[in-house]
């Protein structure tokens, strides 16, 4: 389909089909998307089950048609592209590089971002997929261009065809200038009214392409990812963040705790952007996890996982699924005993005094006699009335 590395080897006169040696259909560049064979549609090479989580593999509808362009090759073939995902569905993608070839170690795709591309004014190309086919029908798509005649046209071929080259336009500088008699196997030409209507429909949406940024691509977290607290106490908040559309939200806890709203009801389904706490049952460590599906926009880019920048990539047309997850730690300890509290005075001792007149600090003055004066007093007398006793006995010796 695009401009490719194999033109000179004569390719040019055979079918816009490239299957592999595994039987996986792929289309490739205006020179190597001829035949190699011309098999029915063959399985992947890969089964969708066995894709990864937004991953894809490759494949096309039935019809093929060429249209001359301002390229060397001046034969550009167009065949509708799909991508058929890890669920099974089948979704139309476009073509956004016109001179890379497709290949058999090209056939499964994974999900990239716009600036890994590399591909240009993709904003245009953006504007061009959200008010073109599918998004709007094959008729009124082609009514919005003027073509109120659609009796004996394949519309769906010939809208697709239409918003492929406009957005070759875009992205490659590939201008149609004619329409090409090419036939054979599974090519079947454009009528004369079929390529009027094409032409209409191309002119229409070059012209009156806008720009469209880039969609977000679905993605859920938990904020904060760690955290840590007392067994029997609610550990929080946490918040389930996301981007792009994210449905099904489901909650996992791995450990002795549970996930609790504000008011301490049992949490399993969170929406996007509510917020939930752990309530820990024991010391442990505990994991919760966020699991969703996420939406993968129209204008999602898909890059060949062969090498990005060496075949053919695509745009999704349509929306297609992902699972999306986050996950948080949680470390729970035991709650320490609370400290003993001092017993209370006698209500009938008196206030001690902080100093001796009673009056520092604001405490009452003393007004009984102090038990440890008495008792000095006492020994003091004692001791003296015993140093009389010897004075006495003394004397009475002397004399």
């Amino acid at each position: 389909m695009f401009a490719g590395k194999n033109r000179r080897r004569g390719l040019g006169l055979r079918a816009a089909v490239v299957v592999a040696a595994t039987g996986a259909l792929v289309l490739g560049g205006a020179s190597s998307a001829f035949a190699k064979s011309d098999s029915d549609k063959a399985v992947s090479p890969k089964a969708a089950s066995e894709l990864p989580s937004g991953g894809a593999v490759i494949g096309r509808e039935d019809r093929i048609a060429f249209v001359e362009d301002n390229q060397p090759t001046k034969a550009a073939p167009i065949a509708e592209f799909t991508l058929k995902f890890s669920d099974g569905s089948v979704k139309k993608a476009y073509c956004i590089d016109f001179h890379h070839d497709a290949d058999s170690s090209g056939t499964e795709y994974d999900p990239g971002q716009w600036n890994e591309s590399t591909v240009k004014n993709l904003p245009k190309i953006q504007w061009i997929l959200t008010n073109s086919f599918p998004h709007e029908s094959a008729t009124e798509l082609l009514n919005q261009a003027g073509v109120s005649d659609t009796a004996g046209i394949d519309t769906e071929f010939v809208a697709y065809s239409a918003t492929q080259t406009a957005i070759w336009h875009f992205s490659d500088g590939v201008e149609i200038t004619g329409n090409s008699s090419r036939s054979g196997g599974r090519v079947k030409p454009f009528s004369d009214k079929e390529y009027a209507a094409l032409t209409k429909v191309r002119e229409y949406l070059v012209g009156k392409a806008g720009t469209t940024p880039e969609p977000p691509a679905p993605s859920l977290s938990i904020d904060p990812q760690q955290a840590s607290g007392h067994a029997g106490d609610k550990i929080g908040p946490f918040t389930v963040q996301g981007t792009g559309t994210v449905d099904h939200v489901k909650l996992t806890v791995n450990g002795d705790a549970e996930a609790v709203d504000a008011d301490g009801n049992a949490v399993s389904s969170p929406a996007v952007g509510s917020k939930f706490w752990l309530v820990g049952k024991s010391a442990s460590s505990v994991t919760v996890s966020a699991d969703g599906v996420g939406v993968l926009p129209t204008g999602s880019v898909y890059l060949a996982k062969a090498g990005p920048h060496k075949f053919q990539q695509l745009i999704l047309a349509d929306t297609a699924t992902k699972n999306v997850g986050a996950q948080a730690t949680v470390t729970v300890t035991t709650k320490p005993s609370p400290s003993p509290t001092p017993s209370s005075a006698s209500p009938s001792a008196p206030a001690a005094s902080p100093s001796a007149s009673g009056t520092a600090g604001g405490g009452l003055p003393v007004t009984g006699t102090s038990l440890p004066i008495i008792v000095g007093v006492a020994l003091v007398l004692l001791a003296g009335g015993g140093a009389a006793v010897v004075f006495a006995r003394r004397r009475r010796v002397t004399q």
